[in-house]
């Protein structure tokens, strides 16, 4: 078997990129009725809805993407505000929004999707066949080392970093 080199690599990394894009949710179209509270969302405000929001918040939304909180006269939405520090202990801040129920044009609801999850574990586990496969070759014991005694070009080297913490 030939070893992977430079080229293999760029392949893999690449489908990497392209599984980690397309991510393992989607959003499926729903309607206020039907909706779960607790499920995750992505509403479009209609504009008398998005100038409410402005004029009462002072935020500029016309998308709400976040967790249903609450279903009745008023859709409750908990969005991301703000991503957690590392001096905070990294947690995520979240803020409730509430727009009227006739002020929300359309909701989609976030789905996992069973394909791309699948193929974003199936690259994953290629990837990490082949580093492992890469950290952990041997030579070819009959084949004659190079005259300056270096390693042969043909060998891509990998090296494996474990963080050490300290305490």
């Amino acid at each position: 078997m030939k070893p992977a080199g430079k080229h293999s690599m760029r392949v893999i990394v690449s489908a990497g990129i392209v599984a980690f894009s397309l991510g393992c949710y989607k959003y499926v179209p729903g309607t206020l009725e039907t909706v779960p509270v607790g499920s995750g969302v992505r509403a479009m405000l209609s504009t008398p809805a998005q100038e409410e929001l402005r004029s009462r918040t002072g935020i500029n939304l016309s998308l709400l993407e976040g967790r249903l909180i609450e279903n009745d006269e008023r859709l409750i939405v908990s969005v991301k505000a703000a991503e957690g520090s590392r001096m905070l202990g990294n947690q995520d801040l979240y803020q409730r929004i509430d727009v009227p129920r006739e002020g929300v044009v359309r909701v989609d609801v976030r789905r996992v999707d069973a394909a791309r999850t699948a193929g974003l574990a199936l690259v994953l586990t290629g990837a990490a066949a082949v580093v492992v496969s890469q950290a952990f070759k041997g030579g070819d014991p009959d084949k004659p080392q190079p005259p300056n005694g270096g390693p042969d070009d043909n060998i891509v080297g990998w090296v494996l970093r474990v963080p050490v913490f300290r305490f």
